[in-house]
């Protein structure tokens, strides 16, 4: 909990607010900022998917400031994560932008999945694995690709939400291969 979200931790929190439902409204402003970018309406896309990512945070500041904290809360929150992303590239994808989004939620999903098929495969615990491409960095570089693409369209030519999308893909699909090697090490014995 940081400065910027204290004041408003503490008052959800106060008024008894479940942080599951929190999470849950990341859906409609990720859904309300998908609408605009299929819209093509790039500068409000930007603000919902903004109050998306704070839910994101506020949630989970709620549920350790009023001592909810819950296992099924964590899993609620990554599936949200989840159907959020699923929710902003299917925008660009009816936006016009169907490649490059289709490539960056399939790396996206990969990059996910290889921890969860490795514990399928054999009994792991629920540390950090080492990837790029993670969670944040993919929405970082989807914020300021938006940002960087309502001051410049294009670069050379192409379109930079095509060029933050296709960026976005590379770093998962990196990372997911970075996730299969670690993966063999752990299943070697290495790690």
């Amino acid at each position: 909990m940081n400065y910027l979200t204290k004041p408003l931790v503490k008052a959800l929190s106060r008024v008894g607010v479940n942080p599951n439902h929190i999470t849950a409204t990341s859906v409609v402003f990720a859904a309300i900022g998908a609408y605009y970018i299929y819209n093509g309406i790039f500068d409000m896309a930007v603000v919902f998917m903004l109050l998306s990512i704070f839910i994101d945070v506020l949630d989970g500041g709620v549920a350790r400031y009023s001592k909810r904290v819950t296992k099924f809360g964590n899993y609620f929150d990554a599936m949200i994560d989840k159907y959020v992303e699923v929710i902003l590239y299917v925008g660009f994808a009816l936006g016009g932008y169907s490649l490059g989004a289709i490539l960056a939620l399939s790396g996206s999903f990969l990059l996910s999945y290889a921890k969860a098929r490795l514990a399928i495969t054999i009994p792991i615990d629920n540390h950090d694995w080492p990837a790029i491409g993670e969670r944040a960095d993919r929405l970082i570089i989807l914020i300021i690709g938006m940002v960087l693409f309502l001051i410049l369209p294009e670069f050379s030519g192409y379109s930079l939400i095509n060029i933050t999308l296709y960026t976005i893909a590379g770093i998962t699909y990196i990372g997911g291969i970075q996730r299969i090697l670690y993966a063999r090490d752990i299943i070697d014995g290495k790690n």
